[in-house]
């Protein structure tokens, strides 16, 4: 399996926030490493939406 992509756009706006000396904790940081996460999650799962509702 070919290792999951980090999306180039979602890098880019990591550098913009950091070079801009924003505070790590503010939300639109929290927005992106949200975001980051649901797109890992639809990586490793073979239909995003489902795989979430029938694991309970």
């Amino acid at each position: 399996m070919d290792k999951p992509k980090i999306s180039r756009k979602g890098v880019e706006e990591m550098i913009k926030i950091l070079e801009s000396g924003e505070d790590p904790t503010s939300k639109k940081i929290r927005k992106i490493k949200r975001e980051a996460q649901k797109n890992v999650m639809k990586m490793f799962s073979v239909d995003g939406n489902k795989s979430d509702n029938n694991n309970e």
